[in-house]
């Protein structure tokens, strides 16, 4: 065998480790990376599980790159997922504090040298079924022991009915509801008009306090009325 033969052999021999050395690494791909929960009920906590392959042949670790905030929670595998096989990332997100449609954006970090970052996208459109209009009242400069009244529409836009177990004022005394909406059930469609009257008793400053209206529904059973007023000397 000539030098020449030798010295070709020796250079494919390398050029196939070399190949080799390049395509050993994880590679990543997600079965789906966005996902459309539809419209929801506005407190309903979203949970979606992103599945996903690692189609390498190196180890693939994944972790996710956020804050959590909003209260987003997530789960990622315990360990690295190995060449062939299939992990999963589940993304949970609470929707009480949301209306409408909106989109949450999941950022998460690969070892994969091809896609060191996937975003993963959640969105929805959070339906306010316990309309409440409005949610503060301010009843400006009034005068001591003056009595002051404002409307609250309570609407359901909702497919189901729910009861009005009850309205509570904090501080109590000072603001009167009327008519009662204890035990009142609210159907499909149907609004109550309440009346909320403020006397205020106290010296002159500042009042402020909370309405809370408690239901019978398994999401956001309850919502708060902030209200403030000022109260002048006469």
């Amino acid at each position: 065998m000539n030098k020449n033969m030798l010295f070709t052999i020796w250079v494919m021999l390398f050029l196939v480790c070399h190949a080799g050395t390049v395509l050993a690494a994880p590679m990543v791909k997600f079965h789906e990376t966005r996902y459309q929960a539809g419209d929801i009920d506005q407190g309903t906590i979203i949970v979606h599980t992103f599945t996903f392959n690692n189609t390498g042949d190196q180890p693939l670790s994944v972790k996710v790159n956020d804050c959590g905030c909003g209260g987003l929670k997530f789960k990622t595998p315990a360990a690295p997922i190995q060449p062939g096989k299939t992990g999963a990332i589940t993304v949970s997100i609470p929707t009480i504090n949301r209306k409408g449609g909106f989109k949450r954006d999941v950022r998460i970090e690969t070892n994969d040298p091809a896609q060191k970052e996937v975003v993963l996208s959640i969105s929805a459109n959070s339906i306010e079924t316990l309309s409440i209009v409005p949610q503060y009242i301010d009843f400006g400069q009034i005068k001591k022991e003056s009595i002051n009244k404002k409307n609250i529409l309570i609407a359901n836009t909702g497919k189901a009915p729910f009861t009005i177990l009850g309205v509570a004022t904090d501080p109590s005394g000072i603001v009167a509801i009327a008519p009662s909406l204890h035990k009142i059930t609210v159907k499909p469609g149907d609004k109550k008009m309440m009346e909320v009257s403020l006397t205020p008793q106290a010296h002159a400053g500042q009042v402020s306090g909370v309405i809370n209206i408690k239901t019978n529904r398994k999401i956001i059973t309850e919502k708060k009325i902030h209200f403030r007023a000022v109260v002048v000397a006469d």
